[in-house]
């Protein structure tokens, strides 16, 4: 019962500001994390889509205009 009152109470209690910039934080770190996979996953389609370009263009034979 005494677990449960003092999870309810700090619940509504006032972080401190090293509890607020803790979780700033670990907020940039999920956000950088997240970031980073959208970085390869773009590097990647370009990658995809150049190569696609190449191939189309070899094949309507626009690389020699």
């Amino acid at each position: 019962m005494k677990q449960l009152l003092d999870w309810f109470i700090s619940r509504f209690k006032a972080m401190s500001v090293e509890d607020i910039a803790r979780r700033e934080y670990e907020n940039a770190r999920r956000s950088l994390l997240q970031c980073q996979s959208m970085q390869e996953y773009y590097e990647n389609m370009v990658r995809f889509e150049t190569q696609r370009i190449e191939r189309l263009s070899k094949m309507l034979n626009l690389d020699r205009e």
